[in-house]
């Protein structure tokens, strides 16, 4: 069969024709997708949502801004804990001796004396929070030392004990001992408390970004329902009782009935993309010789039945066929029941599922479940075997797609960016490198620049959420587009760091080799 033979489909033009598969996700780690320069197809309207849809969008985002006048706005956002402490690390010395010492109490000049190969970190900013373990549900204390430092944090977990969640701690020491194992040597990690930790409000302008995040990111909703199961290159496994299903029988019947498409129809201008345009064909083949056919019908409406009451997994091949011919509420639904993990840093496969499920919920007018996509796609949050930093580049962040649909951009991004001790449940956060990258992208770079420097100046925000707007600063001007604009900002940066406390300004060390780089 010539390919030519396929084109007399109505919406089939060759030029669209590879390009328009957003709901086929990347299987493997060498493959990629999209329309081969961009991360993503994108529309006349130069976004990843047709105009159809940005009006859908924009009609719920309009009644949502009137919600938020009428959310509560005295509500109170408290930080996380803080105090100030040292930190010791000893290693090769009589861990078993120090231990008793610290239990009798040793003040922290007499420890540093007695051992003298201990490595001592001064004055070092120490959070203190409390939250349940994901693998064993229990409580747990975790005292975190911000170094500031490229290797970032210092973690001690303790139990949820009454001395460490809420006595007074200024003076007592926070130790953890690790036994000698076959990979490592005993060791003896600690952190002496030196001013006792505070919990401060946050000041009511930051709190109404934080308030705003939580009236537009819906926090009663997840992306996933509770029974959804893990999928992805690593996660398919062929079930035992597979070929006795009706998703089987579907399945069988498209691959049979386009088997005689093949290969060597890919025109030579194709051979590189040869696996896309082959899907492509074949589809165009079942528009115009399946769809209307009572036994595709038949086997399609039953296969769905099927996973809706047994939860099956499917794919999404079935779940396209499904949105184009039955029901997009439904194609959402199974999206949703089925977490797609990367098998590598190049499976674009969890950005691809998650973009299906925004662009579902968009044109089944599922606001809650289309945003958090959406922002996990600019968060890039999702779970992968392995992530190296080499595939970062190419994963965009679609802030475009948001500011179209006037909502408060930045009070968003920046409310999701501060660190809360009590949060409402489920409450979004977003991670502080990607929307940084985000942000050098908005329209409004000289008022959003006025505001993070104004809000790392401000004594009134505490110590920890000024160090993360700093980063989130430091971050926005790494992706800014001209050397000369960068530096520039990073001047400004630098006089704002000036406004910190002495022990965390000390602590800051920026490499401006980073920001010198040509255009």
């Amino acid at each position: 069969m010539q390919f030519h033979s396929l084109m007399n489909h109505k919406h089939m033009k060759m030029s669209k024709l590879i390009t328009a598969l957003p709901f086929f996700a990347a299987l493997s780690c060498n493959a990629q997708t999209g329309d081969f320069n961009n991360e993503f197809k994108t529309y006349n309207n130069g976004l990843i949502y047709s105009d159809a849809t940005m009006n859908q969008l924009t009609h719920i985002v309009d009644s949502l801004n009137l919600k938020f006048k009428r959310c509560d706005m005295t509500r109170a956002y408290y930080a996380i804990s803080q105090g100030i402490g040292n930190h010791v690390s000893l290693e090769k010395a009589n861990i078993k001796e120090a231990l008793a010492d610290i239990n009798r109490n040793i003040s922290f000049d007499d420890f540093v004396k007695k051992y003298t190969t201990a490595e001592v970190d001064y004055r070092m900013l120490i959070l203190k929070s409390r939250y349940k373990d994901t693998y064993d549900k229990k409580w747990v204390v975790e005292f975190s030392g911000q170094t500031l430092k490229d290797y970032g944090e210092l973690k001690i977990r303790k139990g949820d004990l009454p001395e460490y969640a809420i006595n007074p701690l200024k003076g007592k020491w926070i130790t953890r001992h690790d036994k000698k194992s076959a990979y490592s040597e005993e060791g003896l990690e600690a952190f002496y408390i030196t001013e006792e930790f505070t919990s401060l409000r946050i000041p009511e302008k930051y709190a109404r970004m934080i308030l705003y995040s939580d009236c537009v990111i819906d926090t009663t909703v997840d992306i996933f329902t509770e029974k959804a199961k893990n999928s992805g290159v690593r996660y398919y496994s062929e079930d035992k009782d597979y070929k006795k299903t009706k998703l089987h029988a579907f399945n069988n019947y498209v691959e049979q009935s386009t088997k005689h498409i093949t290969e060597k129809d890919v025109p030579a201008s194709y051979k590189e993309y040869k696996w896309f345009a082959l899907d492509s064909m074949k589809e165009a083949w079942i528009n115009q010789n399946l769809v209307n056919t009572e036994k595709f019908k038949q086997l399609l409406t039953d296969a769905l039945k099927e996973a809706k009451e047994k939860n099956t997994s499917t794919t999404d091949k079935f779940e396209k066929y499904v949105a184009m011919y039955v029901s997009k509420a439904d194609a959402l639904e199974m999206k949703r029941n089925r977490r797609v993990i990367g098998g590598c840093s190049m499976d674009q496969s969890p950005r691809y599922h998650a973009l299906n499920i925004a662009m579902l919920s968009a044109e089944t007018v599922n606001w809650q479940v289309f945003l958090r996509a959406h922002l996990n796609i600019m968060n890039d949050r999702f779970d992968r075997m392995s992530d190296g930093s080499y595939a970062w580049a190419g994963r965009n962040t679609y802030i475009k797609e948001l500011e179209e649909l006037n909502i408060e951009v930045q009070e968003l991004l920046l409310g999701i960016s501060f660190r809360i001790e009590n949060p409402v449940e489920k409450h979004y956060y977003g991670s502080i490198g990607r929307l940084g990258r985000a942000l050098a992208e908005t329209k409004n770079r000289v008022q959003l620049e006025e505001q993070l420097l104004n809000m790392i100046k401000d004594t009134q925000l505490d110590a920890y959420n000024r160090i993360l707007i700093h980063y989130l600063y430091l971050n926005y001007i790494y992706y800014l587009p001209k050397k000369e604009t960068r530096l520039e900002s990073l001047t400004k940066l630098e006089e704002a760091d000036k406004t910190l406390p002495d022990f965390l300004k000390s602590r800051i060390k920026i490499k401006k080799e980073s920001f010198e780089r040509d255009n």
